[in-house]
């Protein structure tokens, strides 16, 4: 149930100014007075009343009856029960001897001089002091302190000094409540601003909790803060996780009879006050977690309040309901006390144990400082081990080991982005919003892409509500402008700034990171090469437990010159459906992917008195990069190619050689016919009538001198000399005469 509903919206006081006269005396309330002639009514002490239109204050009888401030009537003191006094201890005396003594609640309601009523129970005897928190050791025998620097404690055997190559490791864990501790502080607080009447702080130490404390008006709210200087870690995100600096935890339970409620906040300077958690009505006992995403200066409270709903008058006292912690736990701070020394760097100018440099670790083998690889970084100034170095997330990058930045120069799968030209802050005017009177407002976001020149956001107006300061700076930030409302007014009020990316946690085209999720409407448009920018601000709210989240989608749009235009998306047209996380899409031609030689065609113009010029004609969905211009005049040169001069050689010269080939067969074929002829031809004279006989085979034997005969085997098809034969009318043989077959 929330118990927020319900509740009665209290006015104070009203003045009104500017008036001539006043027709009349306005009459004092019940429980307050005025002497003639005042400007407004005092309210009555304690233990006073008065009824209307008072001129003074009436006392109660002090034995039988209270009455807390401004009663109008004077109540009645009941018998004192076990309820009503409280346990507590006197200080260590020099023997280290202590004894619990018991005391009223105050203001005193009850009255123990009756028979019935309980009465204080003695002091006990004297016993030894209890042991102090860890990290703490008795100060002069009688209060507990946290132990000097470099020295650690288990709260029982005293403060230690830790051993060499070691340092404490600081933090505040309560388990003791003898007392309360310098770094905490109670307060009582009325539900008009005022601090309550009683002389009572609100909470009470009970040796092992501490309780809120009773007797109160319905609606005080009694507070409990814890104040940490800070942390020794600075956060970051690892493997797709994002780191704190510190935790805080602590153990409590809720007793309540009537409607009850207890808030858990935190506060610091720059993100002012923010409401962590909060249960109502009894509570059993439990366990409660809070991680600590930012370092900074922090004060955690603790509020109960006692809600006596159906009440007309909030002066009436509620019962007993009661709240109780038992334990407090605070890592990792810079100062507070030490329980146990870890391993650390030990130099050897210094004396004692010193942190690593920024982004160095301890390594285990040689206790020396050692650089985080790269793209790695480091948030504890005491890392133990290289696994203490964290990688950057996707597209960052880290030299230094501290933190993760970027250029705004990308490389993915070979294809290059340069979006240096959208580095600057941009600013982004969301749709117009109205109150409920009508009134026009709307949100002014500042975005920083690549966060070299921070997002400012600030106010002009000095309230501040909830988790928000005058002015906040980060890659992502909100303004809330409330334009003039009439023609001659020209102010514009702007007002609760609220950063929506502190640190950027990964550049990806994947389209989710951790728990950050690129909208669907971007997803479904069909941009799967855009690219995403995921921006985090771990500080948790009360409507936003995780935190905000903000993904800026660049598009590449040639259309869009410059810097583009920032789109919001149609279904949240604010820029958020739920307020916790925000989506933008960022269309430009600056964020079109770097063209390579791959992209670009290259035309060559023709060679004009050894100079050609060389055209390139980039794609439209990448940029030609700055060192390829658009045009290049090149040398150029008329003569044959040496490579092309020396295949036509080549070429030439087998010509050549198979013409001279051919030419040597054909007059070898030439001589052998003439050969042949002449021999015929002397065969035929020596006859000279009848028949010519064939000459005897021996005949055909070459003489002294003539070459030998060459044999040629037939071809399977005619060949070149064939063909040049058949064109001067040879037979296919070569031979012009008519063989004829002989017989006897």
């Amino acid at each position: 149930m929330d118990m927020h509903q319900g509740k009665p919206v209290l006015i104070r006081s009203i003045e009104i100014s500017g008036v001539a006269f006043a027709s009349s005396c306005t009459p004092c309330r019940a429980g307050t007075y005025s002497q003639g002639g005042s400007r407004s009514c005092l309210e009555c002490p304690e233990n006073h009343f008065s009824e209307w239109e008072a001129h003074s204050c009436t006392p109660c009888n002090n034995i039988t009856e209270f009455s807390p401030r401004a009663s109008p009537t004077c109540l009645t003191r009941r018998l004192c029960t076990h309820s009503d006094y409280y346990e507590t201890r006197t200080p260590c005396d020099s023997n280290n001897q202590t004894q619990e003594v018991y005391k009223w609640l105050q203001p005193k309601t009850c009255r123990d001089d009756v028979p019935d009523a309980v009465r204080l129970p003695p002091a006990s005897e004297k016993h030894e002091c209890p042991p102090c928190n860890p990290g703490m050791d008795y100060h002069n025998g009688s209060t507990c302190e946290f132990c000097p620097s470099n020295m650690y404690s288990d709260g029982r055997t005293g403060c230690k000094r830790c051993p060499p190559n070691t340092t404490p490791n600081y933090g505040y864990q309560i388990l003791h409540w003898t007392e309360m501790l310098k770094m905490m502080s109670a307060a009582c607080m009325e539900i008009d601003g005022s601090s309550c009447s009683s002389s009572d702080m609100g909470w009470q130490c009970a040796g092992s909790y501490i309780r809120s404390g009773n007797h109160h008006t319905a609606g005080a709210y009694l507070l409990l803060s814890l104040n940490v200087a800070g942390f020794r870690s600075k956060g970051g995100v690892s493997g797709g996780r994002r780191l704190g600096v510190g935790q805080i935890s602590f153990s409590f339970e809720l007793d309540c009879e009537s409607k009850c409620e207890l808030l858990f906040m935190q506060g610091s300077d720059s993100k002012g006050v923010t409401l962590i958690q909060r249960w109502t009505d009894s509570q059993s006992r439990q366990e409660f977690f809070h991680s600590v995403m930012l370092n900074d200066s922090y004060t955690f409270s603790w509020a109960f309040q006692k809600l006596q709903l159906g009440q007309s008058n909030h002066n009436i006292k509620v019962g007993d309901d009661v709240a109780r912690i038992f334990s407090i736990n605070v890592t990792n701070t810079i100062d507070g006390g030490a329980a146990m020394c870890l391993p650390c760097h030990l130099d050897a100018e210094e004396h004692g144990c010193i942190p690593c440099p920024p982004g160095q670790y301890i390594d285990p083998n040689t206790t020396a400082c050692t650089p985080c690889p790269p793209d790695t970084t480091v948030s504890d100034s005491l890392a133990y081990g290289e696994d203490s170095c964290q990688p950057c997330g996707p597209g960052l990058t880290s030299l230094d080991g501290v933190v993760c930045t970027t250029k705004c120069v990308f490389n993915f799968d070979g294809v290059q982005f340069d979006l240096r030209s959208l580095a600057n802050p941009y600013l982004v005017k969301g749709s117009r919003l109205f109150t409920a009177s009508g009134a026009q407002y709307y949100h002014l976001f500042n975005i920083s892409l690549c966060g070299q020149t921070a997002a400012l956001c600030s106010n002009n107006v000095s309230y501040q509500i909830e988790g928000q300061t005058s002015q906040v700076k980060s890659f992502v930030c909100r303004t809330t402008i409330v334009p003039s409302q009439s023609a001659e007014e020209d102010l514009t009020l702007s007002t609760q700034s609220v950063t929506l990316g502190d640190e950027l946690v990964a550049v990806s085209k994947n389209v989710s990171y951790m728990n950050i999720q690129v909208i669907d409407e971007f997803v479904e448009m069909g941009f799967h090469d855009d690219l995403h920018f995921y921006y985090s601000t771990p500080l948790s709210t009360r409507s936003c437990p995780q935190g905000r989240t903000t993904v800026i989608t660049l598009h590449c749009d040639p259309d869009q010159k410059g810097e583009g235009r920032i789109k919001l998306p149609a279904k949240c047209p604010d820029g958020t459906c739920d307020g916790c996380n925000f989506n933008f899409l960022w269309a430009s031609a600056s964020a079109c992917p770097i063209c390579t030689e791959n992209n670009y065609r290259v035309v060559k113009g023709e060679c004009v008195y050894g100079t050609q010029t060389v055209h390139y004609l980039p794609p439209t969905n990448c940029i030609m990069p700055s060192t390829v211009p658009l045009t290049k005049s090149v040398r150029c040169t008329t003569h044959i190619p040496l490579e092309l001069q020396i295949v036509i050689a080549v070429t030439v010269a087998l010509a050549l050689f198979l013409c001279g080939l051919m030419l040597y067969f054909w007059k070898k074929t030439q001589h052998l016919e003439y050969k042949y002829m002449k021999l015929v031809q002397s065969a035929g004279g020596r006859d000279g009538e009848g028949e010519a006989e064939l000459a005897p085979a021996e005949s055909c034997a070459l003489d002294d001198g003539e070459e030998e005969e060459i044999q040629f085997s037939q071809p399977l098809t005619a060949g070149i000399l064939n063909r040049i034969k058949a064109m001067t009318g040879k037979s296919e043989t070569g031979n012009p005469f008519e063989t004829i077959q002989l017989t006897k």
